[in-house]
């Protein structure tokens, strides 16, 4: 058999405010509520397929992040579905470029599940709808305690509104029309690993609280302002703020940038601005991050796709 090659895109996804709902036996109906933004950087996804005597996973991602378990749980998803679809077994290999850094509030484990599983699709003939691949990148995040929600906002992209919780199809997400002046700039010195907020009662009833009503207060005035406004709220509420994300917040503002937050879950900061107004925002950053991941990004308003 000749190897089939296959190309996909997902773009990163910062979370600005959420509550979570993890209650459902359903792991399609878990998720969170919330808002948040899609960036232009990402993960981008090639695959190489083969039939095989076996089936056979090889994982290269760049750069090297240890085990990549979002990733092989999506892949091994939809190699298994192609097993049961045609009777044939499949070397794979899967390559992935990392344009945001790991546990630092991007959605970089949604975003490599869902373009692995966008890729595998084409790549295998599987002929799923997006809502479906979703869903098998939703379930590889779940069962890894890796998100709950970026993989419903990645299906849409754009400045959203998760208003119910779940995977693509299950969960409702809504947009906020936003002009294409506005550009997001993120700076990060690490971050939390999700699963460590996530799983701990007492983090969860602190993230529940705070994020109770601020859906339906977005929903009656959906602006990407109030996105960053609702966002500084909430993390003064749950306490999750660290001290440099408090320096470069203040320090952003000090400047005149009134629309920053702490990106969830991570040591991270974004800013909302105009295209004009970026530099002088990506220079207070670096400042405050001189050894940080500092990026000028713009919204990605098409979300997780082939290319």
């Amino acid at each position: 058999m000749t190897s089939k090659f296959s190309k996909a895109f997902c773009p990163a996804h910062i979370t600005c405010f959420f509550q979570i709902f993890d209650k459902s036996g359903n792991p399609l109906e878990v998720g969170s509520r919330g808002a948040g933004i899609c960036l232009d950087r990402g993960i981008t996804t090639m695959v190489k397929v083969e039939i095989a005597k076996e089936n056979h996973l090889e994982i290269i991602i760049n750069p090297d992040i240890g085990e990549p378990k979002v990733t092989r749980s999506a892949a091994e998803r939809m190699v298994k579905l192609a097993n049961e679809k045609y009777s044939k077994n499949y070397k794979v290999t899967v390559m992935q470029k990392m344009d945001v850094p790991v546990y630092a509030g991007f959605g970089s484990s949604g975003a490599a599940a869902f373009s692995t599983a966008l890729a595998l699709n084409d790549a295998l003939g599987l002929g799923l709808t997006k809502n479906r691949v979703g869903q098998i990148a939703h379930l590889s995040e779940i069962e890894n305690l890796t998100g709950l929600g970026d993989v419903a906002a990645q299906n849409v992209g754009g400045v959203e509104i998760r208003v119910k919780e779940g995977a693509p199809g299950y969960g409702v997400v809504d947009n906020i029309p936003v002009s294409e002046e506005y550009v997001v700039v993120c700076g990060s010195i690490g971050g939390l690993e999700t699963k460590s907020v996530i799983s701990r009662k007492d983090k969860k009833e602190q993230i529940n609280a705070a994020g109770k009503s601020l859906v339906e207060e977005l929903i009656k005035d959906a602006t990407i302002e109030k996105v960053a406004l609702l966002a500084k709220r909430f993390t003064m509420e749950t306490g999750l703020m660290t001290k440099k994300v408090e320096e470069a917040i203040l320090a952003l503002e000090k400047e005149g940038f009134e629309y920053c937050g702490m990106i969830m879950l991570g040591e991270s900061v974004f800013c909302i601005t105009t295209k004009k107004k970026a530099k002088k925002a990506y220079r207070v950053l670096r400042k405050c991050m001189p050894q940080g991941f500092i990026k000028i990004c713009k919204i990605d308003f098409r979300g997780a796709r082939l290319v």
